[in-house]
């Protein structure tokens, strides 16, 4: 459940950071801003689809090396 908890945060955090970018960024070109642009936009969905890959794959390979720990000992 901690692991969970840290996850959301941290996911709730780089959500926080792009729209707060995405804002400033709007701003300095003099375009408008909202949430349906931020949301389909190709980065954005790029940014979170490789941040899913990433973290599943990450956790793969703990679980295959703890394994393979595992296996050494016996």
């Amino acid at each position: 459940m901690k692991r969970a908890m840290q996850e959301i945060i941290r996911i709730l955090l780089i959500l926080t950071i792009q729209i707060l970018i995405s804002v400033l960024l709007s701003c300095l070109i003099d375009e408008k801003w909202n949430f349906k642009n931020l949301f389909w936009n190709y980065g954005f969905i790029i940014f979170w689809s490789s941040y899913i890959v990433v973290s599943i794959s990450i956790r793969i390979a703990k679980k295959i090396r703890n394994r393979l720990i595992l296996r050494e000992k016996k």
